[in-house]
């Protein structure tokens, strides 16, 4: 979401520019127990280290500056 208005995730997506509020959703399937599932990410070219969301699966930035990202998101099962 950008400003409130849903974005498609497709590669080398550019966003409007003076686009204040930007928020990032994703998921990952799991066969066993989903609420197992913990999650980290890095929005790189903002974050300068990966960021534990544990079973949280969106992330939100505002007054980003202009610039290139890219989000790396990593999912581990209990643990693993």
């Amino acid at each position: 979401m950008a400003d409130g208005t849903a974005m498609a995730a497709v590669p080398g997506l550019r966003l409007p520019s003076g686009v204040r509020n930007l928020s990032i959703a994703w998921t990952a399937s799991s066969l066993n127990a989903a609420s197992k599932l913990r999650f980290r990410y890095r929005f790189e070219g903002y974050d300068a280290e990966w960021v534990h969301a544990d079973s949280r699966r969106n992330v939100s930035y505002a007054s980003l500056p202009g610039g290139r990202y890219r989000l790396k998101v990593s999912a581990t099962y209990d643990g693993i």
